[in-house]
């Protein structure tokens, strides 16, 4: 029989809480996930352009939309350098115009 080869529940899909603030997950990874990214102090991923440290990759991505103007979906050429370049044009006043 096929069923047989089938666990009745796989352990990744068990609902978990979290011990430190007791919020309730769907399942082990999504526990695991919120425990990384809200309960545990990251080394830091540092903004090239303003130097704010974020936890991980994903706040860091989150912070350069936000605040740096980046794209929301990065293509294959994408570079923070422009968004640098950006920052700083925007920065110096043209004063030839006046």
């Amino acid at each position: 029989m096929v069923r047989a080869c089938v666990p009745k529940l796989w352990n990744s899909r068990q609902p978990g809480i979290c011990p430190i603030c007791n919020r309730v997950f769907s399942n082990k990874f999504n526990l695991k996930q919120h425990i990384i990214n809200i309960h545990t102090k990251g080394e830091g991923i540092e903004c090239d352009l303003c130097h704010k440290k974020c936890k991980n990759k994903w706040y860091l991505r989150r912070h350069q939309v936000t605040h740096h103007g980046a794209p929301l979906k990065r293509n294959r050429n994408y570079s923070m350098e422009k968004y640098v370049n950006d920052e700083n044009d925007q920065g110096a006043k043209d004063t030839t115009s006046e």
